[in-house]
């Protein structure tokens, strides 16, 4: 017996129905997974009906210090200085009052010691003594303040004609510049005897009178030697005996 044409036809219809529905399916399967795919990497995209909420930031103040100065030690240098050549005198023309009283005079101003060349090789040294001024020298007076002295080499000998210079202040005198006499110009110490009368009377003082000896070139032979003076008849003569 033929088979009908008529079914045949209509399994074929329904098998490509079938098969447009299944591919249809697929399609929007692919697609879904797609939409999930996008959701699940980016899930603030706006085709996601349920975005997840944003957290809340909270701002947090950060403290900034400002970067503090550290000095750096410096290690001090030293440059040693070098030491100041030693000088001669050349002898000058300086007139000499030999046993002059000295007039006294008012300083304007208190006057320090004035500094002089110090000797290379101090070849002298000396000796201070008070006396009453009449124990030795019996026409003075307690009225006289007076300082005087005598010079002695190595074998006690007496040296005449070297110089004396006398230098400082006293309250109520002053000897800027030094003043000089020669050894050997008033024998009432001794062949070199020297002195120097100031003219007032006895005044105390601390070490602000100086003395010292040069040799006939001017060269100093001594040291400064500072006096200290009082106000007493019995110190009113200050005797400096140099000695080599």
């Amino acid at each position: 017996m033929p088979v009908k044409p008529t079914r045949n036809k209509r399994k074929q219809q329904n098998s490509g129905l079938f098969n447009a529905l299944t591919l249809f399916a697929l399609m929007f399967t692919v697609f879904l997974c797609g939409i999930y795919t996008l959701i699940f990497v980016n899930p603030q995209i706006s085709i996601n009906p349920f975005p997840p909420a944003l957290p809340t930031l909270t701002p947090t103040l950060q403290r900034t210090f400002e970067p503090t100065w550290t000095p750096k030690p410096v290690t001090p240098t030293f440059t040693a200085s070098p030491m100041p050549p030693t000088f001669t005198l050349e002898p000058s023309n300086t007139p000499y009052v030999l046993g002059a009283t000295i007039e006294a005079t008012t300083p304007a101003q208190t006057l320090l010691p004035i500094n002089t060349l110090r000797p290379a090789n101090s070849t002298y040294t000396a000796s201070v003594e008070y006396f009453e001024s009449t124990t030795l020298k019996p026409n003075s007076s307690c009225g006289d303040l007076i300082v005087a002295g005598r010079v002695l080499d190595t074998q006690n000998q007496h040296k005449q004609g070297y110089i004396i210079h006398l230098g400082g202040y006293i309250p109520g005198k002053s000897f800027n510049p030094p003043i000089v006499t020669l050894t050997g110009s008033s024998t009432d110490y001794g062949p070199s005897g020297f002195e120097f009368i100031f003219g007032v009377p006895p005044v105390a003082s601390n070490h602000t009178l100086w003395i010292q000896l040069f040799d006939q070139q001017g060269a100093p032979i001594s040291e400064q030697i500072f006096l200290s003076t009082f106000n007493e008849c019995k110190k009113n003569l200050i005797l400096v005996g140099f000695k080599q």
